[in-house]
């Protein structure tokens, strides 16, 4: 081998080097990428866990809500002195 190719040799190690260095900070990127987008989604998933517990509350909100009114559509109203009665018996 002459010096040539021992400069050529040389010169394609360190662009191999380079490269493989590039190659690792490649990967570092998406790695830290990934674990942002993976906190991030993690995040979203303790939203959507709140929302749907506060969504389970208006939803039994409404069901008590419809049944009071089709209590109250139900119930026929005498006098003042039965309705003074009915809400005088109404749990405090």
């Amino acid at each position: 081998m002459n010096k040539s190719h021992i400069k050529f040799l040389f010169v394609a190690l360190i662009i191999l080097l380079l490269l493989n260095v590039y190659q690792f900070a490649e990967v570092q990127r998406l790695e830290n990428q990934v674990s942002a987008q993976s906190s991030e989604i993690h995040s979203l998933n303790g939203d959507l866990e709140d929302t749907r517990n506060k969504l389970k509350i208006v939803i039994a909100a409404g069901y008590y809500l419809n049944s009071a009114i089709q209590e109250a559509k139900n119930y026929t109203w005498g006098t003042y002195e039965d309705m003074g009665y009915a809400l005088e018996s109404l749990p405090q």
